[in-house]
């Protein structure tokens, strides 16, 4: 927001929802030399802007709203209005993320009874690239969530905040920034990706990309990717009106793929690197909670690397925020087939996920193994997704004491022809949904795991085939696509997993 010289970061308007108990950053451009004065609440601070920019800090406020802002600087005046206090969380990753809550299996009964005064939503503002014409680019600031606009949410995020707002009784503002199809290496400085010699492939790449088109052929195939685009986006509508009850994996059987991937240029937002400057920076050091994750998708042709990828956007947005306990909540990887359900790549990234979970403690993971659909990367129902990182967020950060996560593997011990499993987080007890297990395979010494039976025990399972007399390792929910039924009494799935390391 701007008047004449004075301009506030874009991640300021009216309806804003500000962190409570911290120090609160206000940044943003003035006439070189001049002095700003922020009002707000009882408070008063003045500024002078240095090389035409200005940054200052409210002191913490606990509680309260709505207020108004004032930003002055000679005669020109800013005024915010219908400011809350609360917790903002910052919504980060791929299209799952992204994905809107008007294109969920339940969107019609949540956005009718969407009118929540005390959830306020920011989407940074989708550019490609930095110049000066997508620098001014729209920008409708902190929207209230209403029936109106609520279906233009994340869904992920929505039901996020809708269960912290009833549970934890604050306001909560979410920080959209994300974006569909985008690898973390999108997310990440360019100085973190060329650090590692594993994640500076990413860069590598596109380097080399560039050596063999040109920008004018770029354009030229951002012209076509376009009509392409166009073109699949009318059919889709077409046959959503014709079919309102129709799923995307149907959609897409009858007119076509979504065109993919876009064009790789110097001006794509899927380049390295890129979305982290022209949207991550934007945002930061706005006050927040924490962050919200939901990707991988996209690495999955790199599981390999994807560990140390998705450790490096963790530290590198603590380090933006200037603060390295922010919490890091995040999604793992439900179930899809990815053109083949038998492959590796999807379990090799939830194990990242897993991992990175066990080893920094100021991290979390929401089990979604079981919201998965074997044709469609987008599956449509988000809800027990967005409570199941609500109840992360419940117990790691606002310290209620509840059981927030379904069973993680911890040891195996091999007894006679059984392997005999033991978890963490088994909550009140361990139960499979359904008559029989499914989705545990065995394996003896010559390392070909075949599917196994399973039994409870107490509070082990007891995993077992018949033809193996010899069992060496288990897995469980180890492919791209798979059906599982071990679940803890609270109905929080079990973490696919591995006992191997074959």
């Amino acid at each position: 927001m701007n008047n004449n010289k004075l301009e506030l970061a874009q991640v300021f308007s009216s309806n804003m929802v500000i962190q409570r108990n911290c120090n609160i950053p206000i940044w943003g451009n003035a006439e070189d030399g001049a002095k700003v004065i922020i009002k707000f609440s009882d408070q008063i601070k003045e500024v002078q802007a240095l090389k035409g920019k200005w940054c200052t800090y409210l002191e913490p406020i606990s509680k309260g709203g709505p207020y108004e802002m004032e930003i002055k600087s000679g005669a020109a005046l800013i005024v915010l209005k219908n400011i809350l206090i609360g917790d903002v969380w910052v919504a980060g990753g791929q299209s799952n993320m992204e994905f809107n809550l008007k294109d969920t299996i339940d969107a019609k009964e949540e956005i009718q009874a969407a009118n929540f005064d005390n959830i306020r939503y920011y989407q940074v503002p989708k550019i490609d690239y930095e110049d000066e014409t997508t620098e001014s680019i729209d920008n409708p600031g902190w929207q209230l969530c209403t029936t109106e606009n609520a279906g233009y949410f994340s869904a992920v995020a929505y039901h996020f905040a809708k269960n912290i707002t009833k549970e934890i009784g604050v306001p909560v503002g979410i920080i959209n920034c994300n974006r569909g199809g985008t690898s973390a290496s999108c997310w990440v400085s360019e100085e973190y990706l060329a650090s590692d010699n594993d994640t500076k492939i990413y860069l590598e790449e596109y380097y080399e990309h560039l050596k063999k088109v040109s920008d004018e052929e770029f354009e030229i195939q951002v012209v076509e990717y376009n009509k392409s685009l166009e073109e699949y986006n009318k059919n889709i509508e077409n046959y959503k009106a014709l079919h309102p009850q129709a799923l995307m994996g149907e959609m897409d059987e009858k007119v076509g793929l979504y065109p993919w991937p876009p064009p790789l240029g110097k001006k794509s937002f899927n380049r390295p690197n890129g979305l982290y400057n022209v949207m991550v920076k934007k945002v930061a050091p706005y006050g927040i909670k924490g962050f919200i994750w939901y990707q991988g998708e996209e690495d999955s042709t790199k599981c390999r690397i994807y560990k140390k990828l998705f450790g490096m956007v963790i530290k590198n947005w603590r380090e933006l925020w200037n603060n390295l306990e922010l919490p890091f909540l995040f999604v793992q990887l439900p179930s899809y087939g990815d053109g083949d359900p038998n492959l590796e790549n999807w379990p090799r990234i939830r194990e990242a996920q897993l991992l990175t979970m066990k080893e920094d403690n100021n991290t979390a993971m929401a089990v979604a193994i079981d919201c998965g659909e074997e044709d469609n990367v987008h599956p449509i129902n988000k809800k027990p997704v967005g409570e199941r990182v609500a109840l992360l967020a419940r117990a790691k950060v606002y310290k209620q004491d509840i059981v927030y996560s379904g069973p993680i593997f911890r040891d195996i011990k091999i007894e006679s022809n059984r392997a005999l499993l033991s978890f963490d987080h088994i909550g009140t007890g361990l139960i499979f949904k359904g008559e029989e297990a499914v989705g545990f395979k065995i394996c003896g010494k010559d390392k070909k795991f075949v599917p196994a039976k399973a039994q409870i025990k107490g509070d082990i399972i007891e995993v077992y085939a018949d033809e193996i007399i010899e069992p060496l390792a288990v897995r469980y929910g180890w492919s791209n696509y798979e059906k599982i039924n071990l679940y803890n009494k609270e109905a929080l799935p079990t973490s696919p997993f591995r006992t191997d390391d074959f």
